[in-house]
């Protein structure tokens, strides 16, 4: 299975190099391809900057210890203010390593509302932290897709504070 899975992986780099080396070789190619397209370009507007409140609340979590190290699964309820205003269900797994550190990720199924646009996201969050609950974070968001209003919106930043109380976040946002 693992051999399988390595040849696969092989053969889909070789596929990308090999693209690359035709638009490096050929760029007559692609841009005779191009300019036959009706595809209409769109520009990005201008950033963002964005900051607030990020509120959570652990509803749900499933604990597993082994060899020292604890894995947690789990979802909680959070409320945003600031540039973000609304609430968003948020899945989570955290891993307390037994070096004392510890790392997070989850996605964000945000509802609100972003500079008076109404709409949802699907965020990611990655942090990292010390084992210890309630610990200083530090992670980093992006938004990955949105809906209604918030369909183009694009963007991405940071966040902190201390764990198990509200974090804040800053960023930098932009709509297509």
């Amino acid at each position: 299975m693992v051999e399988k899975i390595l040849v696969t992986f092989s053969v889909a780099i070789l596929s990308v190099a090999l693209l690359m080396l035709i638009a490096v070789f050929q760029p007559t190619i692609f841009q005779s391809k191009m300019s036959q397209s009706t595809t209409t370009v769109v520009h990005a507007g201008p950033p963002t900057n964005v900051t607030g409140i990020w509120a959570c609340m652990i509803t749900f979590s499933k604990k597993i210890n082994q060899d020292g190290n604890i894995f947690i699964s789990g979802e909680e309820e959070s409320l945003w203010s600031g540039t973000f205003e609304g609430i968003s269900d948020d899945s989570f797994t955290k891993t307390m390593y037994l070096s004392n550190s510890m790392t997070y990720n989850g996605q964000i199924d945000f509802i609100g509302k972003v500079n008076n646009k109404i709409g949802t996201l699907v965020i990611l969050f990655l942090c990292k932290g010390q084992r210890k609950d309630g610990s200083w974070v530090f992670g980093q968001w992006w938004i990955l897709i949105g809906t209604g209003d918030l369909a183009n919106l694009h963007g991405g930043g940071s966040y902190w504070g201390w764990w198990g109380s509200s974090l804040i976040y800053t960023g930098q946002i932009y709509f297509e």
